[in-house]
C-alpha cells in the first residue's frame, strides 16, 4: 500500500481510514519531527558537547530515542489495522515493531517515501563501480585474503592477513562486523573497557532465508510490478514475528518479501530471453534449524544440510504461490541460501541478515554511530555503524572515510 511522497501516502492513509483522520496527522506530525533530526545540517554528534546540542536541538530524541516502534504507535493509535499498514516496512528491520526501534523504522519509512531504487545493472553495478574507481585511485585489492589480527605497533596499526603477510597504517577504516572485529580480530590491549563493555552487551540480528530463482513465468502476468511484495499472515505484525520461529520446516511461511530484478531493471539481462528472476527472502530466527553446520565450508556440509534447505526453500516458494500461482513447478533455476551463506560469504556474526540487531538500545550511541571505535586512528563502516542497509552503510563509509582524512591531517 505504500507509494512515492508524504503527501500520496497520507492521502491514501486518510481514504483507507476516514475515522483516524487526527491519528494520521499526529503519526505524520511525529514524522516530521524525526526527519528535521535525520536531516540536520550539523550531521550526528561526534562529541558529548555535540549530542547535548543535537538533543537541544530535536527534543523529540528524547522522547522516542529508546522507544520501539510499537510503543510510538499505541501514542497514536490503538486502531489494530491502522497498526498494521503502518507497521508493513517494519519487516526491512529484521523485527517486529514491538522490538524494533522507533528511529530505525522511521528512517526505513523516510526512505521508502522519497522512493525506492534499484541499480542498474543490480547490486553487482555498485561493487563494479566501487571497484573501479578505487583500481583507478592506485588502490591494491586483495581477493579472498581475510584479515586475522589488527594490532598496534608505536603511532601506527599493523594488520595481518591469513597468509601472515602485514600491512602497516596510520589508520585503519574496519568493515568487519564488530561482534567479529573486536571479539577476534583487534588486539584486546588496546580496546578500552567502556567498547570492550559495549561489544559484549551488542547482540547480533536475525537470520534469513532466500530464493533466488529463475522462471518462465512472466511475473508481470501474474499481476507483480516493479514494486516489492511484502507478505503477512497476520494484522498483528508481532504475531506474525511470533510465528516465524515456531514454525514446522514444511509449514507456510507466515512472512515473506517477493521481488523481481527482471521487472525493476528490464534493459539489463537478468536472464535469457523468456525468462525472469525472482527473490523471495523470509526471516528463520535467531536459533534456525541449521545451526548444527555453523562454522563449516560452504558447499560442503554433506547431503542432510542439502535436503534440509530444499525442504524449507520449496516451502518458501509454495507459500509465495499465493502472489505467483504454479511457481513451484516452473521452476528452471532455482538457489537457495540460508543464514550460513552470510556466515561464511559475507562474514557476517551467526549468519545474522541486519548486522546489530535493530532495537532501540542498539541504535544511536548503542552502535558505532559516528564510525569510531574509541581507538586513535581505527574507524567501523557497514551495518554495525549508523545502520543496516545499503543507503547506511554507504553513508558511513563517507563518514569514516571524511574523520580518517582529518585524522591525517
Amino acid at each position: 500500500m505504500g507509494c512515492k511522497g508524504k503527501e500520496r501516502y497520507q492521502e491514501r492513509l486518510q481514504r483507507l481510514f476516514p475515522h483516524e483522520s487526527k491519528a494520521i496527522q499526529r503519526y505524520f506530525n511525529v514524522i516530521d519531527r524525526l526527519l528535521r533530526v535525520f536531516s540536520d545540517p550539523h550531521g550526528p554528534p561526534k562529541s558529548l558537547l555535540d549530542r547535548l546540542r543535537y538533543v537541544f536541538r530535536h527534543p523529540v530524541l528524547m522522547k522516542y530515542h529508546r522507544a520501539t516502534y510499537q510503543q510510538m504507535l499505541n501514542g497514536i493509535t490503538r486502531n489494530p489495522r491502522l497498526q498494521a499498514a503502518l507497521s508493513a516496512h517494519c519487516g526491512n528491520s529484521g523485527l517486529p515493531p514491538e522490538r524494533a526501534s522507533a528511529f530505525l523504522c522511521m528512517m526505513l519509512l523516510d526512505h521508502y517515501l522519497d522512493g525506492a531504487y534499484y541499480p542498474k545493472g543490480g547490486s553487482a553495478a555498485l561493487r563494479d563501480a566501487l571497484v573501479t574507481t578505487l583500481m583507478q585511485k592506485n588502490a591494491v585489492l586483495k581477493n579472498r585474503t581475510p584479515v586475522t589480527g589488527i594490532h598496534r605497533s608505536g603511532a601506527e596499526f599493523i594488520v595481518t592477513d591469513r597468509f601472515g603477510e602485514t600491512f602497516s597504517a596510520r589508520t585503519v577504516i574496519s568493515n568487519v562486523d564488530p561482534l567479529i572485529a573486536f571479539r577476534q580480530l583487534i588486539d584486546p590491549g588496546i580496546i578500552p573497557r567502556s567498547i570492550k563493555k559495549r561489544v559484549a552487551r551488542l547482540r547480533p540480528s536475525a537470520g534469513s532465508f532466500y530464493a533466488f530463482i529463475g522462471t518462465c513465468i512472466d511475473p508481470a502476468a501474474a499481476g507483480l510490478t516493479d514494486a516489492n511484495i511484502i507478505h503477512f499472515e497476520y494484522t498483528d505484525l508481532n504475531r506474525t514475528f511470533a510465528s516465524i520461529a515456531g514454525r514446522q520446516e514444511s509449514d507456510p511461511f507466515p512472512y515473506y518479501f517477493v521481488t523481481s530484478p527482471s521487472l525493476k531493471d528490464p534493459d539489463h539481462r537478468h536472464a535469457p530471453d523468456g525468462c525472469y528472476t525472482l527473490e523471495i527472502i523470509s526471516g528463520l530466527g535467531y536459533e534456525h534449524p541449521f545451526m548444527p553446520w555453523s562454522g563449516t565450508r560452504s558447499r560442503g556440509r554433506g547431503g542432510e544440510y542439502l535436503r534440509l534447505k530444499n525442504r524449507i526453500g520449496m516451502s518458501l516458494v509454495r507459500s509465495a504461490e499465493r502472489y505467483i500461482p504454479d511457481l513451484s513447478s516452473r521452476l528452471d533455476y532455482v538457489e537457495f541460501a540460508t543464514p550460513l551463506s552470510n556466515e561464511y560469504w559475507v562474514n557476517s556474526f551467526s549468519g545474522g541478515n541486519f548486522g546489530l540487531e535493530q532495537t532501540p538500545d542498539q541504535f544511536g550511541p548503542g552502535r558505532f554511530c559516528n564510525c569510531k571505535a574509541g581507538i586513535e586512528g581505527l574507524f567501523v563502516v557497514g551495518a554495525g555503524a549508523i545502520s543496516a542497509g545499503v543507503l547506511s552503510c554507504m553513508a558511513s563509509g563517507v563518514w569514516a572515510a571524511d574523520q580518517a582524512v582529518e585524522f591525517l591531517g
